[in-house]
Order: structure tokens, then sequence, then C-alpha cells
């Protein structure tokens, strides 16, 4: 029965003497309810996550409770009705799904990984982000399950920095700067004493790429004149026009100049004449070089040639005007003429002449020799009984 009777029982074994009236009186049964929670897995399905028993006089009307779980969307409470028969109450509790972003921020994405709508307690696979360039990390640690909640990561980027490194020559660095990605490379102004620079052994890019970078510089040799003051000497075929900072050493040959003794080569420092022998290898710039040149003398002796007087001597300096020393020899019966180079030469000097240049040997001597005229005489004759007029010599043969 559904009903229990209620109240007083009639216990009377025999009719009583009189008329009555018996009511039947019922109290309602008590039932239990089955409350099943079925949560939803991850592939549709559903998994018993929880049981409960309830109860519930007959007839009345139950309401299980619902129950929350985080990530899941909790049904609609039933209410039943007891009843003799005990069915289950089944709650079915939804997961939730919620967006899941990548805000890639100009990367790419390679490989699977997890986007979009997403379950509640799903795996999340990160993406694997690259950009060129540059060197990225999320704003913030990326969970590996999907919680309660939209989730959006935004990727951080930082250029990558580099190293460009500018080479003169050899293993000498001229300059080495960091650029990041994308900045404008200056490109620095690079010299090397005796060369010319042609440009760099590669293109160099406007903007930094994503490695880095090494040029060498490119270079000429310069090619120097070396200039020669020789103040009317003559230059030695062995002292060279122009050099290079790669030549040798080069050791200046003398120059000549006819009656002259070299004194050396000068170049001009300053305000001032320096004495060079050489160019030393490794050395850089035009040159212009000064010969400085000493004038011999020489002895210039005059000879009485058979006058009467001592020998003199006149010491003159090569390349000057000089006026030869007077005559001051005598010979009776003659005039003196003039100077031969030899004791019966023809004159060459006259008496008081300018001598220039008469020998370019060093320490020269010329002789000069006096040249003499036979003196003519008138004889006259008186009271000889002739009329007449002779000439004689003043030595004769």
């Amino acid at each position: 029965a559904s009903e229990t009777l209620a109240g007083s029982a009639f216990t009377a074994q025999t009719m009583p003497a009189q008329s009555m009236t018996l009511y039947a009186k019922w109290t309602a049964n008590t039932y239990s309810y089955t409350v099943n929670h079925y949560m939803e897995e991850l592939d549709g399905t559903w998994i018993l996550a929880h049981t409960e028993s309830i109860t519930g006089a007959m007839d009345s009307k139950l309401t299980p409770a619902v129950r929350s779980y985080t990530g899941f969307t909790s049904p609609e409470a039933q209410t039943v009705t007891v009843g003799v028969n005990n069915i289950p109450v089944n709650y079915y509790y939804h997961r939730n799904s919620y967006q899941l972003t990548w805000d890639l921020a100009g990367g790419t994405a390679t490989g699977e990984h997890t986007s979009g709508t997403v379950y509640y307690g799903a795996p999340i696979t990160v993406p694997q982000v690259t950009r060129i360039g540059y060197t990225g990390a999320w704003d913030a640690e990326p969970v590996l399950t999907m919680p309660d909640g939209p989730l959006t990561y935004t990727m951080v980027w930082t250029a990558n920095k580099h190293t460009v490194t500018f080479i003169s020559h050899g293993d000498v660095v001229a300059k080495k700067i960091a650029v990041y990605y994308g900045q404008t490379i200056k490109t620095p102004t690079v010299t090397r004493d005796g060369y010319r620079f042609t440009g760099w052994d590669a293109s160099i890019p406007e903007t930094m790429p994503d490695e880095d970078l090494v040029f060498t510089a490119q270079w000429s040799l310069v090619t120097y004149t070396i200039t020669y003051d020789l103040d009317r000497g003559t230059n030695s075929s062995l002292n060279p026009a122009t050099y290079t900072v790669e030549s040798p050493t080069i050791t200046l040959a003398q120059p000549t100049r006819k009656g002259h003794t070299f004194l050396g080569w000068y170049e001009q420092v300053g305000n001032s004449l320096k004495k060079v022998t050489s160019i030393a290898a490794g050395s850089t710039g035009n040159k212009k070089l000064v010969a400085k040149w000493e004038p011999y003398t020489y002895t210039v002796v005059f000879h009485s040639n058979d006058g009467a007087g001592a020998t003199v001597e006149q010491v003159i300096t090569y390349s000057t005007n000089v006026q030869l020393t007077k005559n001051s020899f005598l010979r009776e019966g003659y005039t003196f003429q003039g100077w031969a180079t030899t004791p019966n030469g023809e004159v060459e000097h006259w008496d008081g002449a300018i001598a220039f240049n008469l020998t370019a040997e060093p320490n020269g001597r010329v002789d000069l020799y006096a040249v003499w005229k036979l003196n003519r005489y008138v004889v006259f004759y008186e009271n000889l009984g002739i009329i007449g007029s002779v000439i004689v010599n003043n030595h004769p043969e």
C-alpha cells in the first residue's frame, strides 16, 4: 500500500449496542529517490560525478538541489512527484567552452597548436611563433590547460641585436658597432696612411638584416712625388721620381754639379730645412728635396814669363765673376799685353779682365803667363852728312 493507516484503531471484537461509523485513516509512506549528477567529458560523453539519495512522502513534490562545478554550466532544477516507482533524477552538467586567442603581433605560427573555442580543462598546445629579426615572448606564461574563462596571449617582440664589424686591413678593426634589426647601418669613415679608400668588399644594406656582418675596406696605393731642387745640378738616375708607402727604404744618391761639392739633400720641415739621406720605408706624402752645394775654389798663378817680379797667386771661387789681379810684372824693352795659358801662347785674358770659371777641378790651379811684346825705337842720326833715320830693336838678335 502507498499509505499507512493512522489514528486510533477500532479494537472491539463484538458489535456494540449502538450504530457506529468507522473511518479509515491513512499516513503517506516515505520513498527514496536517487539523484545522479553527470558531467560532460571532453569527447562529449558523460561521466557520473556524484550520486545522492533523497526521501519524500508519497505524492509530495521534491526538487533535488543542483550542484555547482567550476567550468560547467549547471542544469535547471527538476521537480518530481513522489510515487511508488523510484525513477532517478539525472542532472547533466555541460562543459563550458571559451575563446583562446593568440595575438602573434606580426609573427607566424608554425606547427599544430590550440586556438579558437576550447573546452574547459582541455589541454593547450602553445604555438611556436617566429618573426624574422625579432625574438618574442608571450606577455604572460601560457597555461597548459584551458581555465574557466577566455584567454588572450599577446606576443611581445624585441628586435634582435647584431654586430657589424668594419675591418680596415689585416686584423685591424676600424670600428665595431651593435645594430638592431631594421635599423639604419651607419658606415664609418676609414683612413689609412699611404692608401686611398676605394670602397668595401661587399654592398652594405641600408638596414640591418638578422645576422652579424663583416665588411673589409678596399684600398689602392697612393703614389707620392719626389721633387728635386737641383740648383743647376744634375740628378742621379738612381733617385726615383715617385714612391709609395710600400716602397723599400730609398737611399738618396748624390747629384753632380760642375765646380761644386755636394753638401747633402735637405727637406723642408716647417720653417726649417732638415738634412736627409734616405726616405724610410712606410713614409708618406709628397717630398721636395733641395740640393745644397759648396763651390770649389781654385788658384790662379800669375807667371812673369821672363819678366821681373815674384809669382803671384789669386784664389777664386767657382761660379763667381772676379777681376783678375792687375799685372805687376815688368820686362825691360817689352810691353805687357795680357795673359796666356801657356808660356808661348796667345793672349786669352786681358790685364784686369773678369774671370769666370777658369777651371772646374776641385782645388784646381790655373797658370797664366805674361805675354810680352818687344818694344821698337826710332834712332835719329845727326851731323853725319846724311839725313835720315832707322828703327832698331831694343834687343837685336
